[in-house]
């Protein structure tokens, strides 16, 4: 793109409890107050949920749909624009990707998958790689040229790829990742909100997919001005966050980026104290050596949040084996909710003990808890998680069940097949 083309982004870039989202709901309010029809997108649903709290409690009024996710974003554009679609979740597309395994396994199309296809999480597992395939824009037919594409594994991978994709289409369904896709089609070609933003904030990202990115090209295009937060220092020599400097590379290709630096936070907090160690004084050369010595940090990948928790329990049981206290071990999550019956399964697997310290709100405890889950299990179609939540009550029976835990009862069915439906349910188990 050149450069004359670029549209001008502001970066307000500092560590945490430097005052970014504190700047950037002060922008917003500004925004409201000249009726510029700001909006402001987070990275997820509790995300939305804590911003529009705290505007809340400092606005007269506020349009709730204001603040959103990227993929509400991309829905709202696609409902502005009359593009008719339908949303599938989890469960939907992994019933969509099993048809798929076992349409191709009778063409005799499947030669690496054909003795894993039982395997509990498999389809979960290729679907996130679909996905993450997606984020990035790989079709299908991209996919196939790859030059790992020549190995059995990624060769049907791609056969399951282009099925899915194409069935998706003709259907007219959208995962969460196709409806990026064609709401940034529809931003190249048109402007269908009403009122059109004026005003683009985003805070909490640290990244973004590259179908996140190319929405926000393609909704910078007509808005006066975008504004976001990166949560490091990116200027400078102290500066141990790769992923924000190399998200901040990133949009330099797409915009003329304005970074603003915040300071490190003041005072005696825990927070401040790590700051300033981070960003504001260098550490002694005792810390750097003792840091050394422990092998602090260790940076590992996965594909999903199943394999992540399957990781870092073997990683705990590697800690436990070699002398480390369990109850010295802490496992930190950003949603604690989304890993919660994940991690259970996981660390049970690996005989790993696992105190999970979430404390539960009204809705979720006591008879108001017993209600939600029958309600969540009726509703949700009798779904596999579900179904274990409402056993896990104090308030089910289980006598003469003794070994059928929540967590026992969940496995078995993972390795049944089932996912939902009270007919999944009488058939397989």
């Amino acid at each position: 793109m050149a450069q004359a083309d670029k549209r001008t982004l502001r970066v307000i870039a500092g560590p945490a409890k430097s005052g970014k989202t504190t700047r950037i709901t002060d922008i917003f309010k500004d925004a409201c107050a000249a009726s510029h029809e700001p909006i402001l997108i987070t990275p997820g649903a509790l995300d939305v949920e804590y911003l529009r709290g705290a505007l809340c409690r400092s606005m007269p009024t506020l349009d709730s749909s204001a603040v959103m996710t990227f993929v509400a974003l991309a829905e709202r554009v696609l409902h502005a624009a009359g593009v008719p679609f339908h949303a599938i979740d989890v469960d939907e597309r992994e019933l969509l990707c099993r048809a798929i395994t076992e349409e191709l396994q009778k063409e005799n199309k499947l030669s690496f998958f054909k003795g894993l296809l039982d395997t509990p999480g498999l389809h979960r597992q290729i679907l996130s790689l679909i996905g993450e395939l997606k984020s990035w824009q790989v079709e299908p037919a991209a996919f196939k040229r790859f030059p790992t594409a020549a190995n059995p594994r990624d060769r049907e991978l791609s056969l399951i790829y282009e099925r899915y994709q194409d069935l998706l289409q003709r259907r007219g369904l959208y995962d969460s990742e196709g409806r990026f896709w064609q709401a940034r089609r529809v931003l190249e070609k048109m402007c269908p909100l009403e009122p059109w933003p004026g005003v683009v904030l985003l805070d909490g990202f640290s990244d973004f997919t590259a179908n996140e990115l190319t929405l926000l090209e393609a909704l910078g295009r007509h808005s006066g001005e975008i504004v976001l937060t990166l949560p490091a220092v990116i200027a400078g020599e102290v500066d141990p966050f790769e992923k924000p400097r190399d998200t901040l590379r990133r949009l330099e290709r797409v915009f003329t980026v304005d970074i603003e630096h915040l300071d490190y936070p003041k005072g005696d907090g825990l927070s401040a104290i790590v700051s300033r160690r981070l960003f504001g004084e260098a550490p002694t050369a005792g810390e750097v050596q003792r840091a050394r010595a422990a092998d602090a940090l260790r940076v590992f990948s996965t594909a999903g949040v199943e394999m992540e928790m399957r990781e870092t329990a073997r990683e705990c049981k590697r800690l436990i084996l070699a002398g480390t206290c369990p109850s010295e071990i802490a496992v930190i999550v950003r949603q604690p909710r989304e890993y919660v019956s994940r991690a259970s399964d996981a660390f049970s697997a690996a005989g790993v003990p696992l105190d999970v310290a979430i404390s539960p709100g009204m809705a979720r405890s006591g008879l108001f808890g017993l209600l939600w889950s029958v309600v969540s299990v009726l509703e949700g179609g009798f779904r596999r998680e579900d179904v274990a939540d409402l056993l896990g009550s104090s308030y089910v029976d289980l006598e003469g069940f003794a070994e059928l835990s929540p967590d026992t009862f969940r496995a078995t069915a993972r390795e049944a097949g089932i996912i939902r439906g009270i007919d999944q349910w009488r058939a397989r188990l």
